[in-house]
């Protein structure tokens, strides 16, 4: 059987990493099919975390993205509340 971290704790460079060993384990071959099956196992959820890491950030990025953006474009522009010069 394979004995790994709780793929739930583990930052998104570590889980890739774990990750990338276990894709290796296994294109190796030459391994019992329970350990091929328990490989697998873990990959699929260092999968997961990773994917949903990746989501977390995303999310956090187009949140950010959108609160500049909102920003932005509510800030007063050159010439605009009769102050042509504010920008001179």
């Amino acid at each position: 059987m394979v004995e790994m971290s709780d793929p739930k704790t583990l930052c998104f460079e570590d889980a890739f990493q774990s990750l990338q060993g276990v894709v290796e384990r296994l294109e190796k071959g030459n391994l019992p099919l329970d350990e091929c099956v328990g490989l697998f196992e873990a990959g699929t959820a260092l999968v997961s975390r990773c994917n949903s890491l990746l989501d977390e950030a995303d999310f956090k990025i187009q949140s950010l993205s959108k609160g500049v953006s909102d920003r932005l474009s509510a800030a007063p522009r050159a010439g605009e509340n009769g102050d042509e010069d504010s920008f001179a």
